[in-house]
């Protein structure tokens, strides 16, 4: 009992004493407004970690970005994802990166503008030497905004640390300025009995325990289990990650996470760690993400080979020390274990190189970029009337299988007459049934597309142009902005160019609503006269809208 709870004391200490360390070299505040948090630094997005805290704006764009300490600017950039980008590096071994913004300040906003124009191109991507734009804590740097993947105003910030290039959690730097006796909260848990060496229940499927169930679990073999929590703060209605997890198993500390840090190739291992919002307290072969423990032979599977009841204690704290704790009895209860029938050749190890090569398919998959190992469930349908290939199933709809990096997929096109290979795009059948582009390019008869997840392929043609509407065109003028609607549900929007008058304005894709911007400029339009906009989108097809309207301003 003594060495558990030096072992504890110990992980305490280790947590606290790092938080403190980061809290000493100091950060001023963003904002000269009260800072509250919409989203934190490691909660679970779709791919990818949430790599830095989000602070709310009150509701509204254009408030003044502060500098956070003595440093420099290193590089700007614009984006569709996240509009205005500051990156800065400061002098006491962080750098940050400001997403979502609205604007630079001079000089830097008139030299981007420049060389958006000069360029004609909304994106654009500068780098600064080293002491070029100096700053110092508390300067105005940027302006707020909600540009890009943002669902409101809003200022994501991320923190790096400069000697490991690792993200790391910002929130100790603000810690002090914000107030959280809130402590996280689990909404259920969920079984994973291991393939051909588990069963929870009778049986080999995935399934979901609610919270408050109170009864015991019957389960055999080799399982994992996994929880789905969120945590909250003060003043707020928003849901964020979960900072610390523990799993205790007949108290004997089995599996930990710490969401401190991690590196720009680590994040996609969420896709590993997590499904549908559950956090397994087991670790995947393939899975090396650093903020995950496990303290017993079987990466923290547990192995259910005792009729009796095991344990389970789930430990939930966030930065702060608020903790919950929640439990769940699994009883050991002899039951077969279901050896599936499975074909060897459908078999790919994660840990090797695999080559999947079908009539009219080939796909690589090299050594690790699989998480674990697993079997396909491997069909050949039918070529439909929108399709330029045979539809193939490496998996059905209800089985995800992510992939760490992406991987070679070359699907041979079915020649027909009057094809256009510059329509061809490589489809992902989605569980609404509705296909989404993963693009591919054309060669010899086949296309060649990168894949992120295991799925149903098939090769597409897009012979519809994008559509293209001008929004509440009598407000132009009194809004200040000339805005369309732009869309295109297959292959997607590849470029846009808009003029006024025949010379370049600088149109913007707004990702979320899809929508195609253009600020009014007295510096560049005159004023009190009619005006000619014309504006082309293209897809990725190569489709092609053209638009022309006139406005009074």
């Amino acid at each position: 009992m003594l060495k558990k709870y030096i072992i504890a004391l110990f992980l305490l200490l280790s947590i606290n004493s790092i938080a403190q360390d980061i809290n000493r070299k100091g950060f001023g505040t963003p904002f000269d407004f009260p800072l509250y948090l919409s989203g934190n630094f490691g909660e679970l997005r779709s791919n990818h970690f949430h790599g830095g805290l989000d602070f709310k704006t009150q509701h509204q764009s254009g408030k003044k970005l502060l500098a956070l300490a003595d440093g420099y600017i290193s590089r700007v950039r614009v984006t569709h994802g996240s509009g205005y980008v500051l990156h800065t590096v400061y002098e006491n071994g962080f750098s940050t990166i400001s997403r979502h913004l609205m604007g630079f300040v001079s000089p830097i906003a008139e030299l981007v503008d420049s060389i958006q124009y000069a360029n004609q191109s909304w994106e654009m991507d500068l780098n600064f030497n080293p002491g070029e734009h100096p700053i110092k804590k508390g300067e105005q740097v940027a302006w707020s905004g909600n540009m890009g993947y943002s669902f409101a105003p809003h200022l994501h910030l991320d923190v790096f640390e400069n000697a490991s290039g690792d993200q790391i959690d910002p929130l100790p730097f603000f810690s002090t300025r914000l107030k959280d006796t809130t402590a996280p909260k689990a909404k259920g848990f969920m079984l994973f009995p291991q393939l051909g060496k588990g069963v929870i229940n009778h049986s080999t499927q995935i399934s979901t325990i609610a919270i408050q169930d109170n009864q015991t679990i019957p389960a055999w073999g080799l399982v994992g289990v996994g929880i789905k929590a969120f945590d909250y703060m003060d003043g707020v209605s928003n849901n964020y990650g979960v900072k610390h997890l523990q799993l205790y198993v007949d108290g004997e500390l089995t599996f930990e996470s710490n969401v401190d840090r991690f590196a720009d190739d680590e994040s996609r291992y969420i896709n590993s760690w997590t499904y549908k919002n559950y956090m397994k307290t087991f670790i995947e072969p393939g899975n090396k993400l650093r903020m995950l423990k496990a303290h017993n032979e079987t990466r923290g599977l547990l192995n259910i080979d005792e009729e009796r009841i095991y344990q389970l204690r789930f430990v939930l704290t966030d930065y702060y020390g608020n903790k919950s704790t929640y439990f769940l009895a699994l009883r050991g209860e002899k039951q077969t274990i279901y050896q599936p029938q499975l074909k060897a050749i459908d078999y790919l190890a994660w840990n090797k190189a695999n080559i999947i090569s079908r009539p009219g398919m080939n796909l690589f998959i090299p050594a690790e970029y699989l998480y674990d190992s697993v079997y396909l469930d491997f069909k050949i349908l039918a070529q439909t009337p929108s399709s330029a290939s045979f539809t193939y199933q490496l998996c059905d709809l209800d089985t995800y299988i992510p992939l760490h990096r992406s991987a070679d997929l070359i699907l041979r096109v079915i020649p027909r007459e009057g094809l256009n290979v510059d329509q061809l795009y490589v489809g992902r059948l989605r569980k609404n049934n509705k296909w989404s582009s993963v693009g591919g390019k054309y060669k010899e008869g086949f296309m060649h597309a990168k894949i992120s997840e295991l799925g149903t392929y098939a090769v597409l043609i897009d012979s519809i142009p994008p559509i293209v509407t001008a929004q509440a065109k009598e407000r132009w003028a009194k809004n200040g902005e000339v805005v369309f609607s732009a869309k295109d549900k297959e292959s997607g929007i590849a470029s846009y160019r808009g003029t006024i008058d025949g010379e370049y304005a600088l149109f913007y894709l707004d990702i979320m609503p899809d929508k195609i911007r253009y600020k009014l400029d007295s510096k560049r339009l005159q004023k009190g006269k009619r005006h000619k906009v014309q504006l082309e989108v293209v897809d990725n097809s190569k489709n092609r809208t053209f638009i022309e309207e006139e406005f009074f301003w």
